[in-house]
């Protein structure tokens, strides 16, 4: 009979499953989403499973806050955040005070708690990155892998294969030659932090 503990850490690796970009490893890769996303939320399977990807994308790091949030944070969120960092990161190289009409574009892609975040992740943002974008359409067009871009970094940094949730493709779409490594780890780390401490604010 399983322990509390071992219950917790088999829950703790389901969790996991479900948030990685499984379909990243060799084995998995032919698998529709759909059936994969049945596998990984069955428990007899999860252990063997987890241990797959583990001989794959290599062990997790000791956990910690920041890390915990990387690898739990919903394909959904995950998306999302990818979009305001891509944004965050490029807005200050804009070198203008948005504009009305701005505003609404930002409003059109965006909710009100995404946009306070943009301004105030822009406001961490001290270098700009390499070919910065003429307008904000033009930066919406690769918003996302820009963001993919820089979470990708945070997790080499960190030491963790980023295929645990960076996608195949993700980061095709990015317009930026060269992003600021300490820009990318800064505001990677807010936002793993804000998405901790949203959970914990319920």
């Amino acid at each position: 009979m399983a322990v509390p503990g071992e219950i917790a850490a088999g829950r703790r690796r389901q969790e996991i499953l479900a948030n990685a970009a499984v379909s990243n490893h060799p084995l998995f890769s032919s698998i529709s989403p759909d059936v994969l996303h049945r596998l990984v939320r069955t428990q007899r399977l999860t252990n063997r499973l987890y241990r797959k990807v583990i001989q794959e994308f290599g062990a997790i790091p000791p956990a910690n806050r920041l890390m915990e949030a990387f690898l739990l944070i919903s394909e959904y969120e995950m998306k999302e955040t990818a979009k305001i960092l891509g944004v965050s990161l490029s807005l200050p190289s804009l070198k203008t005070h948005l504009s009305r009409s701005d505003i609404e574009l930002l409003g059109r892609h965006f909710n009100k708690y995404s946009m306070k975040k943009i301004l105030d992740y822009a406001n961490i943002t001290s270098e700009v990155p390499i070919r910065n974008y003429e307008s904000l359409e033009d930066c919406f067009m690769h918003m996302e892998a820009d963001g993919w871009v820089m979470i990708e970094l945070w997790a080499r940094h960190n030491r963790i294969d980023p295929r645990w949730r960076v996608r195949p493709g993700a980061t095709d779409n990015s317009g930026i030659a060269s992003i600021p490594v300490s820009q990318a780890m800064a505001l990677v780390n807010q936002a793993m932090l804000d998405h901790l401490d949203r959970e914990v604010g319920g």
